[in-house]
């Protein structure tokens, strides 16, 4: 993987450091309020992501690795094709909602129906592409 395994392993560090600054900030301070921080971190994360899936070549490291995909490079192809545009997608509507939303709980619900969806669609997307394939 080359240079992109040191800049995944950097954001990573920064994913798991900026979590705990925050978790810190709440033990603190109460009033502090950590679930749209969050929010907006995952939709930056998820649009970083989706941008990173269009060239991921077959690894066993990151992406969608289902066995279908690492068994076909097609179908890794175009799962992360596919993925990478419902990712962007997905991680705006996760900033949008957490910058304009009043209501602190209807947006974590938000979040966490789209972090379901960002992971469930290219699971199903990919195993159906192997089935037209095969």
């Amino acid at each position: 993987m080359g240079e992109k395994y040191h800049y995944l392993r950097f954001a990573t560090t920064f994913l798991i450091s900026f979590i705990f600054t925050l978790i810190t900030f709440n033990s603190i301070d109460e009033e502090f309020k950590l679930q749209p921080y969050l929010g907006l971190f995952f939709g930056l994360l998820f649009i970083l992501l989706g941008n990173y899936f269009r060239n991921l070549k077959p690894n066993y490291f990151i992406g969608i690795r289902t066995p279908w995909t690492l068994e076909n490079e097609s179908v890794w192809k175009i799962t992360h094709q596919f993925s990478s545009i419902l990712w962007v997608i997905g991680g705006t509507i996760m900033l949008l909602t957490n910058i304009f939303s009043q209501n602190e709980p209807v947006s974590w619900y938000i979040n966490i129906a789209i972090i379901g969806m960002l992971t469930i669609v290219p699971i199903l997307y990919s195993y159906l592409k192997y089935r037209k394939l095969n």
